[in-house]
């Protein structure tokens, strides 16, 4: 008698719907998804919908599901609902979101969101990097230069010996105008000039036989 060994493989199906979006950080924000029955179709008219939420960040764990303050909403009969999330609810590096009905052969679905400290929008792509990063030299698209200059700075000039030089245009004293003026014209206390003009006025050190050096020398050989 031969004996013959019959194996039976049974195999399930699991369909799983998810989706992964990227936001930004602690800002409300609205999410749409399609909502599908046991063949993936659109399920348009689903019941009993329930909206979950469960949080969590980089070094930790998922911890359970709470429910979320609004529920989703269909987009008229399309089968593509749509969820509002608050600010609060988007505080956080991972939200992962459940949506359940209780529609015959409705399937669960499943959003991770991951959130960003800046709007998303504003990231530049690779192709916007590869534009900024091969356009000519000359070209300034985007960027605003400017600068303050001060106040005189139009009188300075460089001559053909790579000296600075001033113009005393619009009634402005030249630096040859400055070091030409006459020690009694300085009257302004604490300024460098009336500095040196008193020193010249002193009266100390007339004395014969006074050593003098430096400054003060040069000051009692101009007296």
């Amino acid at each position: 008698m031969k004996k013959f060994l019959f194996f039976i493989f049974t195999v399930i199906s699991v369909d799983i719907y998810a989706l992964e979006l990227v936001r930004q950080k602690n800002v409300a924000t609205i999410i749409s998804f399609p909502m599908v029955d046991a063949d993936g179709d659109a399920l348009s008219g689903a019941t009993g919908l329930d909206s979950e939420t469960d949080t969590f960040a980089n070094g930790t764990v998922p911890d359970g599901f709470s429910d979320l303050t609004n529920e989703a909403t269909e987009v008229e009969s399309t089968g593509i609902y749509y969820l509002s999330l608050t600010q609060a609810e988007m505080n956080f590096d991972y939200i992962y979101v459940q949506i359940k009905t209780s529609s015959t052969g409705g399937k669960t679905q499943h959003i991770l969101i991951r959130t960003t400290t800046i709007n998303p929008q504003s990231i530049p792509s690779a192709q916007n990097v590869w534009e900024y990063g091969t356009r000519a030299l000359t070209d300034k698209t985007g960027f605003s230069l400017s600068q303050t200059f001060p106040t005189n700075f139009s009188l300075l000039a460089i001559d053909a010996d790579g000296k600075v030089t001033t113009s005393s245009s619009g009634g402005g004293a030249s630096v040859a105008d400055i070091f030409n003026e006459p020690l009694a014209g300085y009257t302004t206390s604490g300024t460098f000039g009336k500095i040196i003009l008193d020193m010249k006025d002193s009266t100390d050190g007339d004395k014969e036989g006074s050593d003098y050096t430096g400054i003060e020398d040069l000051i009692r050989r101009h007296r």
